[in-house]
């Protein structure tokens, strides 16, 4: 441990760290919470502060998670609220690396690439067509979240609520956003159930795309340098072992 730093007060509140710019600011998500029940979605705000605690950037507000939200009050008249996820819901996606922060909403396949200091320098975009959500696919994703779980409760419980829960037309357009560490931009597809395998595709840092990238099945990114890619992967007993792979860049 070297050192802490109260937060400016002017920004309290639930401040979860999603990345640090180059210059060793640190960047948080600050969640922005929902009134009523049902359907949602949150905005979130991304907001960078020196080492100090002060505010170096607000970055604004944005789209965050789609949830639903379900709130009931006690006899003892405390509230009580749930939050629950949306199947093939939207979610925020962000990447910091260097001195740009990248953000994706999955209402479409653009990214958002805003300097350190807050300027909106780039749009990343993609022309592809939504794909739509089928029963079968609601379906698989049913299996997947009751695989292993033997208490019938729970597993009367997690399908009442995957079957009350609203469904999306079309799905999230794309999955996680890397950075590396030569301003280079990988954006996942997004997986559908039981696609193990990552595929990435590679923007350079001018946002033109310059290639894709296939990784060994069930691989989570930790971490891409210039000449290396860094991942996490869990074998059949879900024990962890990291995995350093060599990247060619091909020229690019």
């Amino acid at each position: 441990f070297l050192r802490s730093a109260p937060s400016d007060p002017d920004f309290m509140g639930y401040l979860l760290t999603v990345g640090m710019f180059s210059s060793g600011s640190i960047v948080v998500w600050k969640g922005i919470h929902l009134e009523g029940d049902g359907f949602g979605r949150h905005p979130t705000q991304y907001i960078s502060f020196s080492l100090d605690g002060s505010v170096e950037t607000d970055f604004g507000e944005f789209p965050g998670d789609e949830v639903v939200i379900a709130t009931s009050q006690e006899g003892t008249g405390i509230l009580m609220a749930s939050v629950g996820s949306v199947p093939f819901g939207k979610r925020a996606k962000v990447a910091v690396r260097g001195t740009r922060l990248y953000y994706g909403s999955q209402d479409s396949y653009e990214i958002l690439v805003h300097e350190q200091g807050g300027d909106l320098i780039r749009l990343v975009r993609v022309d592809r067509e939504p794909v739509p959500v089928l029963q079968e696919d609601l379906d698989a994703l049913q299996e997947e979240a009751l695989r292993g779980v033997s208490d019938a409760n729970r597993a009367r419980s997690i399908r009442r609520g995957m079957d009350e829960a609203p469904v999306p037309e079309f799905f999230p357009a794309h999955g996680n956003l890397y950075a590396d560490s030569l301003g280079f931009l990988f954006v996942e597809d997004y997986r559908l159930p039981g696609d193990e395998v990552p595929v990435l595709t590679v923007f350079d840092p001018e946002g033109r795309r310059v290639g894709s990238l296939t990784l060994p099945r069930g691989l989570r990114v930790l971490d891409i340098g210039e000449d290396y890619l860094l991942g996490l992967h869990r074998d059949e007993l879900d024990v962890e072992f990291l995995r350093l792979y060599g990247l060619n860049r091909g020229g690019s």
